[in-house]
């Protein structure tokens, strides 16, 4: 069924995702250099690759249990750790891109994930001197989420981005992934997907520590800064300006979260929450704030009910720019 979609693979999936299907970051465009690479087989070589894909496409239907390679939809085809050996990631099920996710090589198969998902957009990224795979699943539920991995002594290993999804490299090993929370009305209503800053670093993915810059205190307050951030001033009075309300600021990196809010006029207890990204590098700033600027920015993405797993030592949180859990 599918020597037309192989082909397709070969040709145009592996040739073309950066290109076509690679989400593009939102907000934290640190440089337009990126280590991104997509791995694809030159035209002499075109023939022994289709031939290798199709094999490893008997694999996987073998390993599935499967009488037919016809279920097998390969995604991803190329030589990922660089061992002179190539790997097909390929999605089984009755449909094009609905299915578990699979990974083979000459001598084996893995189910990468049983669960049945819409898979879309694979592409690799250098990072670290490591190859990562990434794909994009969506659930029934309409919620979606990154799938990250590395081939490791010819094992995939699945890499932890905590239910991020459109994970990008932003820069070197730097990258953004998009969270959803429901925090636009004060009321807890409101969905929303803000990016965060991750690095990979050692195999993981890391968030970079908050470091708290502001903590909104009394709104009839002028709004005091430490000399060091006076920089953020303009922003924050086109915010007020506005009508807006600055509740916390938060230095990530380089980058600077400034949450505020808005009353809903005759509402005082219903506010609606919003915030600009500043990207502030070697004395210059700029706003990267996307067009959705809906919700607050959290000081980390995961639960902070076991703070011992976010880098706390008596209580005192490491320096601002120290990377903390992964």
């Amino acid at each position: 069924m599918k020597r037309y979609l192989l082909l397709a693979v070969l040709s145009l999936l592996l040739c073309a995702c950066e290109q076509e299907t690679a989400p593009q970051s939102q907000g934290f465009v640190l440089s337009s250099e990126t280590d991104t690479d997509i791995v694809s087989p030159d035209d002499e070589s075109a023939k022994d690759s289709s031939d290798a894909a199709s094999r490893l496409e008997k694999v996987i239907a073998e390993a599935a249990g499967s009488d037919s390679a016809d279920l097998v939809c390969p995604v991803f085809f190329g030589d990922f750790d660089s061992d002179g050996e190539e790997e097909l990631f390929a999605v089984c099920g009755t449909g094009e891109t609905v299915g578990s996710l699979w990974y083979a090589d000459e001598s084996r198969a893995y189910e990468l994930a049983s669960k049945q998902y819409d898979w879309d957009c694979f592409r690799t990224a250098k990072a670290d001197g490591d190859n990562l795979i990434l794909a994009e699943k969506l659930g029934d539920d309409g919620y979606g989420s990154t799938f990250c991995c590395r081939i490791d002594g010819g094992v995939p290993v699945e890499i932890d981005v905590f239910g991020g999804a459109e994970l990008t490299q932003a820069d070197g090993n730097d990258f953004t992934a998009m969270y959803e929370d429901c925090d636009f009305c004060t009321d807890g209503t409101g969905r929303t997907q803000k990016p965060y800053l991750l690095r990979y670093e050692d195999g993981i993915f890391m968030e970079y520590y908050a470091l708290p810059v502001y903590d909104y205190q009394d709104g009839n307050c002028p709004l005091e800064l430490e000399p060091e951030y006076e920089f953020l001033r303009e922003y924050i009075d086109e915010i007020t300006n506005d009508g807006g309300i600055v509740t916390s600021i938060y230095k990530r990196g380089r980058v600077y979260n400034i949450n505020y809010k808005i009353v809903e006029e005759g509402y005082e207890y219903l506010a609606y929450r919003y915030y600009r990204n500043i990207l502030a590098d070697d004395g210059e700033t700029e706003d990267i704030t996307p067009n959705d600027n809906y919700g607050n920015y959290k000081a980390y993405v995961r639960n902070l009910l076991d703070l011992p797993l976010y880098g706390y030592e008596g209580g005192q949180p490491y320096g601002e720019d120290v990377i903390l859990f992964g």
